[in-house]
């Protein structure tokens, strides 16, 4: 272990590996709005190369026991990027969630009515080849605005929103 993965051992800051197969991260998930819940998770972000997409996409899923199962997909493009990217310059990216057997959906995306929005900020990205690597650890933090859909005479609750925040 080199001297600066000793510093970070002993302040209890996890690492992150490289690693085709397995990836060691943490995620956090806060979820406000008609639903609120936090989630810790050891794991939540892929950050993976798609030939037949054409590029790399970044799947987030987090599962709340209060809020539902939470998928998002964001394509990032041709190369693995860092820094902040928004739902303004992203051409396609999509989340959705149903919360329990009400069939109340919190949805956004590029094809979604209204479309919601995010930020993403990528603070690292860890792949041996970007190019060949499939599957990439990603770190960073995304800021989700996702409508809330009620079937015909149905309340989902006071808010049209769902806002969530993901710490991976």
């Amino acid at each position: 272990m080199n001297r600066i993965g000793a510093i970070f051992v002993v302040l209890g800051v996890s690492a992150c590996t490289s690693s085709k197969t397995t990836t060691t991260t943490t995620c956090t998930a806060y979820f406000s709005g008609d639903v609120s819940d936090t989630v810790d998770a050891p794991q939540c972000a892929t950050y993976g190369f798609d030939p037949d997409a054409g590029g790399w996409t970044l799947t987030i899923a987090v599962q709340s026991s209060v809020v539902g199962d939470l998928q998002i997909t964001i394509d990032l493009g041709a190369m693995p990027i860092t820094g902040v990217v928004s739902s303004d310059t992203i051409s396609s990216w999509n989340a959705i969630t149903t919360v329990g057997a009400d069939a109340c959906a919190f949805g956004a995306g590029s094809t979604a009515v209204p479309s919601g929005s995010f930020t993403l900020a990528i603070q690292s990205v860890t792949t041996d080849d970007a190019a060949a690597d499939a599957g990439a650890v990603a770190h960073g933090t995304l800021d989700l605005v996702t409508y809330v859909h009620a079937p015909p005479a149905f309340n989902c609750g006071p808010e049209n929103v769902e806002n969530v925040e993901v710490r991976f």
